[in-house]
């Protein structure tokens, strides 16, 4: 066994995989190791081509993109946002968080080379964390001040609380359904979600625990329970 030497590790896939230690970060693919200095990987996606390794700064995303056939290691930039996911979607990708403050998706090529973007503006912050695609739709899941004038939302809870809410939209990111979701709490963030058998599995973390939620394909409510739990939980599909 090997004894592996580092403060965090992030999965690639089965055989690979990237430490992080010192502020130095350290990718294993082929039982070799390639040192990345003074970046800290916080993401990664494995495609068929490349394994996407990404930084998050203050003003941009720094993402590294390492060629698994010349085993080369590209940098590219993009300025004003904090991606949160990464996602590999019918031979592209869409990069999700937020821009100045407003939800964003972002699609590229493998390139990183913008197609299109969609931003959810409002005059208060809003994220998207989480993003499906299932039958030309993408699902999304969205946490946000609970008061947000000026944008495609309405308004739940507090101003200063965290909600979540789960977007449906069409290939051209229309809004199709909004369902959100209140629980009563100041804190509340989708962890995770999943489609299985046209019904949307949904972990939502509070302050107070966890809920899952059941939804169908339309954002309707069929059913929910409590996790009366202290450790930490995770939905796997």
């Amino acid at each position: 066994e090997k004894e592996i030497n580092a403060e965090k590790i992030l999965a690639v896939n089965e055989m690979s995989y990237v430490t992080i230690l010192d502020n130095n970060s350290y990718l294993y693919y082929d039982d070799l190791e390639y040192e990345i200095e003074n970046r800290t990987i916080c993401n990664v996606l494995d495609s068929i081509n490349n394994i996407y390794l990404v930084c998050n700064n203050e003003e941009f995303v720094e993402i590294l993109i390492f060629n698994k056939f010349n085993k080369t290691i590209v940098s590219k930039t993009i300025d004003n946002v904090d991606l949160v996911n990464i996602y590999d979607i019918n031979n592209s990708l869409y990069l999700i968080g937020s821009t100045s403050d407003d939800g964003l998706i972002y699609h590229t090529n493998y390139d990183l080379e913008m197609i299109d973007q969609r931003v959810f503006s409002s005059d208060d912050k809003i994220v998207v964390n989480h993003l499906v695609f299932h039958d030309n739709n993408f699902y999304i899941s969205i946490y946000k001040n609970g008061i947000t004038n000026n944008s495609e939302f309405i308004n739940h809870g507090n101003y200063g609380d965290i909600k979540s809410l789960i977007v449906k939209l069409d290939l051209d990111y229309q809004i199709i359904n909004t369902y959100y979701i209140d629980e009563n709490n100041e804190n509340e963030i989708v962890k995770n979600f999943y489609i299985f058998d046209n019904q949307i599995k949904v972990l939502l973390e509070t302050k107070s625990g966890y809920v899952i939620y059941n939804l169908s394909l339309c954002l309707t409510k069929s059913s929910y329970y409590y996790l009366d739990v202290n450790s930490d939980v995770e939905l796997i599909p």
